[in-house]
């Protein structure tokens, strides 16, 4: 999807190796929030 990027955000060490991610539409608007690295959106 053009425009479409992840956004990593930080999180504790105490989380794991697995990253947390925002979706943002090219402008800036939230599309989903997701818990992981595998692009498991719910």
């Amino acid at each position: 999807m053009p425009g479409l990027r992840a956004v990593v955000t930080s999180r504790a060490p105490s989380d794991g190796p697995l990253l947390d991610f925002d979706l943002v539409d090219r402008d800036g608007h939230l599309l989903v929030i997701g818990t992981d690295q595998h692009l498991g959106f719910s």
